[in-house]
């Protein structure tokens, strides 16, 4: 594995009862874009990198990307290759749509829930923000039947995690 892909982690999702319209490919992510020896010699972002090093994935079934992105538009700085706008181009050019964004039909950066509860896990910090994504096939928008957040109570508040799960739900054909 190369040692910008170990956070990676690609999957073949069979569903329910091997039901080929259930059938898809997951790449879970946690991308750790923000250390210094990894960000001064990356050239594209780390999701495209770890995508482009698994073309099978998504060549013969649906793709969903997923999983903790550690990253933000209001982060993003001129020329920077780690730029969340730059995963989100790759990912729309993929015909792949933000879960969260589609359901509460809102632009990136104007969301109303966060996702990470960062550095000193309060609910009312002003650290904590929106990292957490779930992208699916365009067409799949509109079979999803819903979308939750993990609550900051269950989650955090009882140091589950500093995040909080996104659970989306889409109706098989």
């Amino acid at each position: 594995v190369e040692p910008m892909h170990k956070w990676f982690l690609p999957v073949q999702v069979s569903g329910p009862g091997r039901r080929p319209g259930a059938a898809f490919d997951l790449m879970a992510v946690w991308s750790f874009h923000y250390f210094p020896e990894i960000a001064r010699t990356l050239r594209t972002n780390l999701v495209e990198m770890a995508l482009s090093a698994t073309p099978e994935l998504g060549a013969c079934r649906p793709l969903v990307v997923a999983g903790d992105f550690n990253n933000h538009t209001k982060w993003d700085r001129k020329n920077k290759a780690t730029n969340f706008a730059n995963v989100l181009e790759y990912l729309t050019d993929r015909g792949l749509i933000s879960a969260y964004h589609h359901w509460h039909e809102c632009a990136v950066g104007e969301e109303a829930h966060v996702t990470h509860f960062w550095r000193d896990w309060r609910k009312d910090s002003p650290h904590n923000c929106h990292i957490d994504y779930v992208f699916l096939p365009q067409d799949w928008a509109g079979r999803m039947t819903e979308f939750a957040l993990g609550s900051y109570e269950d989650w955090t508040g009882t140091r589950v995690s500093d995040h909080v799960p996104l659970v989306v739900d889409v109706a098989v054909r």
